[in-house]
């Protein structure tokens, strides 16, 4: 996998060191990182392995290299040493190398996919590492095939257990995505937040070592695109994230991220070899050195090497694109192999440019100096209450619905807040109290209790009542379509519904869905602003990285408000309204909406949260849309998944009545169950299937949430429901 740090991704803008000097000068003071190759011997035998083959000549660095590499570090004040292989933990005098970054109280961190000895485990418990990844590739036979070695998995997750009881220890999962593991992301998920790691690292193949021999491990478009949106849905639910190594992604780039992109190969971090070769980032290639320590000290190499990568020039083939100078090259080891650009899954022919995607990529433009952070200071376990989150990380009202833990709502793992001992050790999980005087919370309680009304217009007018709230909820929008539409699920078809039902059921939709477009908007304009300035200041709280990592406190696993995307208006003078534009480009449920055909000169039409439409032709309808039939006779419609729009289902519409998102899902539903119920199987097992649910199969996962898991063979509907569901209704 890519390796981690605890500071940062590749990219130079979280530190307070990456000020107006690399806006100058284009690299930072000093590393911010110092990745170390302690050796390149491992147990394992990894297809994609880096080190396996392509280390000639780099034994490990004697002890006394290595003291003298720590004690430069320390001089330098350098905010993160990083212990990567191979596998460092085969050391055999590792807990040697811990007590001499003790002794030169040097932060440091650690990336590794086995279980420390008995002799490291004291020493790691002595002078625990501020950060760990440990490489998960998937469930125990994908991993254990994977590493060719049987008990490995079990290994890594005994490695997460015993690295999380350390003082101040953060543990991410990564997982380094192939072919191989592709189709079981999804158990992936589920068996990364249960492991107790603090999020999940998503990386990619670099074309190094024997990964550049085996093509066939490398995804296809079609499967970078489901990726894409997989990363993107599921850092709604826990704190998962894209690596550097997918470059830059235009507008999705703060779906995938939480700053923006900028490669800092040579800039502001540099890999050390065994044999003391400076590069810029983590490849064997000695040619790309900047120099030896041998010869030279580092800081020295530091500020000599490395010129080629420190301008702003892009390569001859990108000059016409017009993404050119937001992307800069994207992922320099990508670089080296031609395989940076994945401008193909991404792009959209009227999606943001000039300014405005140069804005979600230039974090350090506009860099200022401040204070140096205290480098030997350890992250706190301290609980922190959810009121003390800043505002960009979402309501409160997002901590009372992420609190909840109920046997009725399956749809969602996390309804659960974390209480710690005097310790700061975690001490289960208990329900949070509701907020006091709140509309939205007092129907959430109400809610979890079940002691709201049942009937159409009981629930229309509880969720008016809810929509009064202060706070800007988007996880609350998405409770209330929920409750709001539960009716439509089993009760009368939408052409035996009366008057009076249709609507309320319309009126209620449509007020959800003008609060959550409000809310959304304004969400949106207050979020990106931070988002594109965080590149410039040192606050920051990374969960996907791919080098480094600075813990997240508590309030963000609890408080991170998972719905609202954290984007918005630049505040930087930008000519372009890109607020206005991401939230056109990305609308709420993107990922749910359906595409529609109608046959020809047949004419219906649609409302929803922006008002009256025509229905003609072919049209995508979103979760607050109503669709009116065409006058006269029934006919027919067409249905489809909007990101798999080949494959469509055909149902009947009655003249003139109004069906809801929903209506059209249970329709889908009884007219091909058979159908949808082998595609549903089908793509649980398929490398080039969609990683994000379909919204049709959508009566599938609730009904196979409630039967009685199926043991052995491939994965059943039942165990991939609950993850499914969790992106429907917490969408």
């Amino acid at each position: 996998m890519g390796s981690h740090t605890r500071l940062q991704r590749h990219c130079p803008d979280s530190s307070p060191t990456a000020d107006s000097f690399f806006a100058a000068r284009g690299y930072t003071r000093a590393p911010l990182v110092v990745q170390w190759m302690a050796t390149l011997r491992c147990p394992l035998d990894c297809p994609h392995c880096l080190a396996a083959g392509s280390g000639r000549g780099l034994g490990d660095m004697p002890l006394s290299e290595v003291e003298e590499l720590i004690r430069q570090v320390a001089d330098a004040a350098i905010p993160e040493f990083l212990v990567t292989g191979g596998e460092p933990l085969v050391r055999e005098d590792l807990p040697e190398v811990i007590e001499l970054l003790r002794k030169h109280c040097v932060a440091w961190s650690l990336n590794t996919s086995a279980y420390p000895s008995s002799s490291t485990r004291r020493a790691l418990e002595r002078y625990p590492p501020a950060f760990v990844a440990v490489s998960l590739d998937g469930p125990r036979a994908v991993h254990d095939a994977f590493r060719k070695r049987p008990g490995s998995f079990d290994e890594c997750l005994a490695s997460i257990a015993f690295l999380r009881d350390l003082d101040g220890c953060a543990v991410t999962a990564g997982t380094t995505v192939t072919t191989i593991n592709l189709p079981h992301l999804q158990e992936t998920f589920r068996l990364v937040q249960e492991s107790g790691a603090d999020a999940w690292g998503i990386h990619l193949l670099i074309p190094e070592g024997r990964a550049a021999r085996r093509k066939d491990l490398f995804l296809s478009g079609r499967q970078m695109k489901s990726l894409l949106r997989f990363v993107a849905r599921k850092r709604r639910h826990f704190p998962v994230g894209l690596a550097d190594e997918f470059g830059y992604a235009g507008d999705w780039e703060p779906l995938l991220r939480d700053a923006p992109l900028n490669c800092g190969a040579g800039r502001a971090q540099v890999v050390i070899l065994p044999d003391g070769s400076v590069v810029p980032c983590t490849t064997l290639d000695r040619s790309t050195a900047a120099g030896n320590l041998h010869a030279s000290p580092l800081m020295s190499i530091w500020h000599d090497g490395f010129a080629e990568l420190r301008g702003s020039a892009v390569a001859s083939k990108c000059r016409g694109c017009g993404f050119a100078r937001a992307c800069e090259g994207g992922c320099w080891l990508q670089r080296r192999a031609g395989t940076q650009c994945y401008k193909s899954t991404w792009e959209r022919p009227d999606m943001l440019k000039t300014a405005a995607g140069i804005a979600l990529c230039l974090g350090m433009a506009a860099a200022v100096d401040a204070a140096p952070p205290d480098i030997a200071a350890k992250p706190s376990r301290q609980y922190a209450l959810l009121e003390d989150a800043p505002a960009e990380m979402g309501s409160p009202l997002e901590g009372a619905i992420l609190s909840h833990q109920a046997a009725d709502l399956p749809f969602h793992w996390s309804f659960k807040k974390e209480k710690v001992d005097e310790q700061g050790r975690s001490a289960g999980f208990v329900a949070a109290e509701p907020l006091k005087d709140d509309s939205g919370a007092q129907f959430l309680h109400k809610w979890y209790a079940g002691g709201l009304p049942a009937n159409i217009e009981g629930r229309v007018k509880a969720a008016a009542t809810a929509l009064r709230t202060s706070h800007r909820s988007l996880g609350l929008a998405a409770v209330l379509w929920r409750f709001v539409l539960e009716p439509t699920l089993d009760g009368p078809l939408p052409h035996k519904r009366s008057t009076d039902e249709r609507k309320l059921l319309a009126e209620g939709v449509l007020l959800v869905g003008k609060a959550a477009t409000k809310w959304r908007n304004e969400i949106v304009k207050l979020q990106l602003d931070p988002y594109l300035l965080r590149g410039r200041t040192s606050l920051r709280h990374r969960f996907e990285l791919s080098k480094a990592y600075r813990p997240a406190p508590p309030w963000v696993r609890l408080a991170r408000d998972t719905q609202a995307e954290r984007w918005g208006q630049s505040g930087s003078g930008l000519p372009e309204p890109i607020s206005a534009e991401f939230v056109l480009h990305h609308p709420y449920a993107e990922e749910m909406r359906l595409s529609l055909l109608l046959p020809k000169n047949r004419e219906g039409t649609t409302l929803g949260p922006d008002g009256e439409g025509k229905a003609a032709g072919g049209f995508e309808l979103g979760i607050f849309d109503i669709l009116h039939g065409p006058q006269g006779e029934e006919c027919a419609l067409s249905v489809a998944w909007s990101i798999e729009p080949k494959t469509s289902f055909d149902i009947r519409l009655q003249p003139g009545v109004a069906y809801t998102y929903v209506d059209l899902i249970r329709l889908v539903h009884e007219a091909h169950k058979d159908a949808l119920r082998k595609a549903a199987h089908g793509t649980l097992g398929q490398a080039d299937g969609p990683l994000v649910a379909n919204p049709l199969h959508l009566l599938l996962y609730l009904a196979a949430s409630r039967e009685e898991p199926v043991e052995g063979g491939r994965p059943s509907l039942h165990e991939a429901s609950s993850w499914y569901l969790a992106d429907f209704f917490l969408f």
